[in-house]
């Protein structure tokens, strides 16, 4: 597939399929935070793959990502893509805080991660979405009981810049 960019009149660029000519992807526009500000502004989601540490420590992570940016993001979701479940029952905590060690229930828990599977804040019964996190918050999963040893797989967050 060939893909054009073109140059929008509110200063967004798209990418364009050259078959159909339909619009794959936009970006930029008119900043959100100007006064003026009246059409949208275009941005693309931010995807941070983060491997999962198989550790047996209550109260450890077991996954944590740190916004290093002076740019604040929503964290749209937190999905667990476990390969091999750990040895034993994991109970995790997933939350934004401004430490490394900040555990919550702020974007949802899990209570088993003994098995293979796909885990996110959207096939849990407690899972919400869309906490802001600011510069220098960490997105942590925290484990509260029970042991990581064995446990293989990668946390993808989903991140909307704010």
């Amino acid at each position: 597939m060939a893909v054009n960019f073109v140059q929008k009149a509110d200063g967004s660029v798209a990418f364009k399929n050259e078959v159909d000519g339909k619009e794959i992807a936009r970006l930029g526009g008119v900043p959100s935070t100007s006064a003026s500000a009246t059409a949208p502004t275009w941005r693309m989601p931010k995807l941070v793959i983060v491997p999962l540490v198989a550790t047996a420590g209550v109260g450890a992570a077991i996954a944590q990502y740190q916004n290093t940016e002076a740019d604040a993001y929503y964290v749209k979701s937190v999905t667990l893509d476990i390969q091999t479940g750990s040895t034993a029952s994991c109970t995790v905590n997933v939350d934004v805080g401004s430490l490394a060690t900040s555990s919550g229930t702020g974007i949802w828990s899990l209570y088993d991660l003994s098995q293979a599977g796909v885990f996110n804040n959207f096939n849990t019964a407690n899972g919400k979405g869309y906490k802001k996190l600011t510069a220098n918050q960490y997105v942590n999963v925290i484990m509260t009981a029970g042991s990581a040893t064995g446990l293989v797989g990668q946390a993808v967050i989903e991140l909307v810049a704010a």
